[in-house]
């Protein structure tokens, strides 16, 4: 799990000392790609974190740094960290004099986080005696520091110290003070006075932690632009046979050349190419490899545009992909194997970044010799900005189609995964198929009308109840004569048998006004004779008056294709053209018992089946007949490319989601539960501070074909707007949770798109489905259709299992992190199941 990110682990092993003047290049270097803080409290007082010169690395203590002027008059800078009390010199004041205010040759404040409520212009004096001035998400909750004023002038560093506080935004956390330790302090007293009353400007906000964040700073999780650009070629573990050949693939990185040498597609963090006819210069630089660093030194070049050599970052330096390394910014390079192991472990077992780089620390102190490399490894932070850097130039494509189904499978398997990130986190460039677009066409839809196939609500439910218990009058006087020794008959029975017929009775009274072509078939299961004769009808007949008899859509009973069945099979009704009633499991099972029984079709079934053949027709005639939606070009970008925008699917957008203004539960947050009809709960993905987490596409050998990640809840718009933005033609077969609510959902809107579609639940999930239709059951549809018996429907949730790996990493991280990291994450599971196929 991600933690703090400027925590220092005492674990690690110290290296040889290095020179400080050396130490500072690397923090320079660190704060100039924001790996480390350097915040502007006020014009004159800053904040900074602690620096080792020895290791290189900074600590997790904060200090101040306060600009006056000197004995002569001119600015200084003046450090109360311990390296400036000891030898009254240290990176930070360097820092501010070489490149911060004190340099006037170079912009002012440079590469240092100003709080937004500073003004270059603001006169000198007293400033706030509390500042919240960095704040983030942590396991136990958020990780804030502020800066407190002490006895004396606040606006005088000297005057100020800084508290730390872990926690929940309830202030019941943990509080530490960097002068007086972790007692209750004055400091903290005022710390806890001010949190108090951020929480009460929030005005009972349930989500304060987003209210109280506000323009507070927090760590950059941009990606930095690394020298090294190049596409680079997956490791051979996961390798498929799509993929291209780059380049010759090195072996594992033991020995460096030295110098590396520049060629010619090198080139500048800020994309300037290498020129051959203009000079070079070295400097030393480290190489990270799978067992212990190296030293060597490397061959630069003075970037035109960055017009500087002081910083190895600013030059031009060689991409190294043709060696094996991830060229990072000149001075920290990394051998792709090292870098490909983190791969290998956080997409096999859950590996934090903290936890892995442990395992690198400890394996260097093994393997370093004394006389050769230095025991010891880069910051956590560095490490990320290196592995996210390298990862976004993995060649990463063409694993999202499965090999066996093809580019549009016909079976589609949606699934939500609780992996989200804080909310406070999510960036306006998040694009998921659900938003909106001007260009997107408006359709005049309205909620379709009774689309049961028994129309009359007194007659579903009196169906339903006949169909709900033992309607034979033998069956249940055999019950109770078994219920007792004396053989009484028990009037509650009688009573229940005699409303029963009753409401047999008004239901064959019933079918004949409203549904004449039932009349006869009912009569001849459910007659008074019947009963009489024959006792309970057969379960064949029970189901299928149950069926047909619930407030369902007759389109999900009888889609179009099956439509064109029925009506082949009503046109040459035999035992050869029974098989065709297969995708109809309910009237299939009634034929087929009387074909079993009788060796013919009664004229009453047919008859019956003629009547449910119209009614769908008539459905089918009444919405009103529109085309797709238009499509757009594919090639162009309208989400501004997935890294962004959290949408990644193997399909591009070819459609925008169109908008149906007279449907007010358009593009609204999903209820929880469906009311009446499904007592089936939506899923609450992830908690109040977090994203909804992503949405899924699975083909049924577990290959994900697409993902996008979802601001808030997951409902049935994600399902649909993917499929309505990508898919060309709707599948055959969507199997989701909840998909009896997602068919009407997805038929009200769209009923050409999706008339071939028949929606369905897998049989994982179909068992919480206790008031909802079998037609939306898979197995269901697997007893007539034994192919589709064999459809892993639960493929979905073993890729969902897999995902739960990351879903503590992923949480701490920013937007764009995230979605990359969730992105490596799928491509590798679906290339480690292709490379099984």
């Amino acid at each position: 799990m991600e933690r703090e990110p400027f925590s220092v682990d005492s674990s690690q092993p110290l290296p040889q000392q290095m020179n400080s003047l050396d130490t500072y290049n690397i923090f320079s270097e660190a704060v100039m790609t924001e790996a480390i803080p350097f915040f502007q409290l006020a014009p004159e007082v800053y904040v900074v974190t602690g620096w080792d010169s020895k290791q290189g690395k900074r600590t997790h203590y904060w200090y101040h740094v306060q600009m006056g002027p000197s004995e002569t008059g001119d600015l200084t800078a003046v450090c109360y960290c311990p390296s400036a009390k000891e030898k009254e010199t240290c990176v930070h004041q360097r820092y501010l004099t070489e490149e911060g205010p004190l340099n006037a040759s170079l912009p002012q404040g440079l590469h240092i986080f100003r709080l937004s409520y500073i003004s270059s212009s603001e006169s000198k004096g007293p400033i706030e005696q509390v500042i919240l001035f960095w704040r983030d998400v942590v396991e136990d909750g958020w990780m804030n520091h502020f800066s407190v004023g002490i006895e004396g002038p606040t606006s005088s560093a000297k005057n100020r110290v800084v508290v730390t506080y872990v926690g929940a935004d309830t202030g019941f956390g943990n509080w530490r003070c960097s002068k007086d330790g972790t007692n209750g302090c004055a400091h903290v007293t005022k710390c806890q006075v001010y949190l108090g009353q951020l929480l009460t400007a929030s005005h009972g906000v349930n989500d304060y932690s987003m209210v109280i964040t506000g323009d507070v700073p927090r760590p950059s999780q941009r990606f930095q632009v690394c020298i090294s650009y190049l596409p680079i070629m997956v490791s051979d573990w996961a390798r498929i046979p799509t993929d291209r050949i780059l380049y010759d693939e090195p072996p594992p990185v033991e020995k460096v050349p030295n110098p590396i040498i520049l060629i010619e597609h090198s080139r500048c963090s800020c994309g300037h190419p290498f020129h051959p006819e203009s000079g070079v210069f070295e400097k030393e630089c480290t190489v990270y490899t799978l067992i212990r660093p190296l030293i060597t030194r490397i061959q630069l070049q003075k970037c035109p545009a960055c017009n500087t050599i002081r910083y190895s970052s600013k030059a031009i330096g060689p991409d190294c992909r043709e060696l094996g390394i991830f060229n990072y910014n000149n001075t920290l390079l990394f051998s792709h194997d090292l870098l490909d192991e983190y791969t290998s472990a956080f997409t096999s077992s859950e590996t934090p970044f903290s936890a892995w780089i442990k395992v690198v620390v400890r394996r260097y102190q093994k393997w370093s010799t004394p006389a050769g490399a230095l025991p010891f490894f880069v910051d956590e932070s560095v490490f990320r900005r290196v592995w996210f850097g390298y990862v976004g130039l993995l060649e990463l494509s063409n694993d999202m189609v499965c090999p066996r189904c093809g580019p549009a499978p016909e079976t589609v398997i949606w699934d939500g995964v609780t992996l989200g990130y804080g909310k406070k986190r999510v960036l306006n460039t998040i694009y998921p198929p659900t938003s909106k677009h001007q260009d997107a066409i408006s359709r005049d839809q309205r909620y379709p009308k009774n689309q049961c196939l028994i129309q009359d609500l007194r007659l579903r439910k009196l169906l339903s109840s006949i169909m709900s218990a033992p309607i034979s009058l033998h069956d249940i006087l055999s019950k109770s004569r078994n219920a007792s020794i004396d053989s009484q008959i028990d009037v509650n029975v009688i009573d229940a048998t005699i409303e029963k017929l009753r409401e047999v009775e008004e239901a064959i009274e019933l079918t004949g006004e409203k549904c004449g072509g039932l009349q006869h078939l009912l009569i001849s299961y459910y007659g008074v004779s019947q009963l009489q004769a024959k006792g309970e009808p057969a379960v064949e007949a029970r189901k299928f008056f149950s069926q047909i008899s619930t407030n369902e859509s007759c389109m999900q009973v009888i889609n179009r294709p099956a439509l064109k069945a029925l009506e082949f099979f009503l046109e040459r009704p035999s035992y050869e053209t029974l098989p065709r009633l297969s995708p109809i499991p309910c009237l299939y099972h009634l034929a087929a018992h009387q074909w079993t029984h009788n060796k013919k079709f009664s004229l009453d079934l047919l008859a019956a089946f003629n009547w449910i053949r119209e009614r769908v027709n008539n459905v089918l005639l009444s919405t009103s007949p529109q085309n797709s939606p238009p499509l757009i070009d594919p090639s162009a970008t309208v989400d501004g490319g997935w890294k962004t925008s959290g949408c990644k699917y193997s399909l591009p957008q070819i459609r925008h989601r169109p908008q149906y203004p007279n449907m007010p539960s358009d593009i609204s947050k999903e209820p929880k539960e469906r009311g009446g009809i499904c007592n089936k709960f939506y899923s609450e993905y992830g908690e109040n501070k977090l994203t909804g987490g992503i949405m899924a596409a699975w083909c049924t050998h577990s290959i994900c074909y697409g993902f996008h990640f979802i601001p808030e809840s997951e409902g049935r718009n994600d399902v649909f707007s993917a499929l309505i933005t990508r898919w060309p033609k709707a599948p055959k077969y969507v199997i989701y949770d909840f998909a009896c609510q997602l068919a009407p959902y997805c038929r009200a809107r769209e009923p050409e798109f999706f008339a071939d579609t028949t929606f369905l639940i897998d049989d994982f999930h179909a068992l919480g489905h206790t008031r909802c239709s079998t037609a939306f059951f898979l197995k269901t549809y697997a007893q007539t259709q034994p192919v589709l018996g064999r459809i892993n429907s639960s493929a979905a949730e073993c890729g969902n299992g897999g995902l739960a790996k990351i879903r503590k990493s992923l949480r701490y991280m920013g937007q764009d992190r995230a979605i990359l990291y969730a992105s490596v994450f799928i491509s590798i599971w679906n290339r480690l199941k292709i490379l099984r196929m």
